[in-house]
């Protein structure tokens, strides 16, 4: 699958579109297709180190 993903702090230009492993689901989990998807403004202000709860590699969409 793909996915957003930035590996160090930075502007917009550090996040990555790249092939990742599909997630592990569990039997209580569904896993959904994705037709179309958006970097979201705070991603872009974490990736810029004004969010201190994240560290990277990251992807897009993360669980805190």
């Amino acid at each position: 699958m793909k996915a957003v993903v930035a590996t160090r702090f930075g502007g917009p230009e550090v996040l990555e579109y790249r092939e990742v492993d599909r997630p592990a689901v569990s039997p209580k989990q569904v896993l959904i297709r994705v037709a179309a998807a958006s970097v979201n403004f705070a991603d872009i202000k974490a990736v810029q180190y004004l969010d201190t709860a994240w560290e990277p590699p990251e992807k897009n969409g993360r669980k805190r």
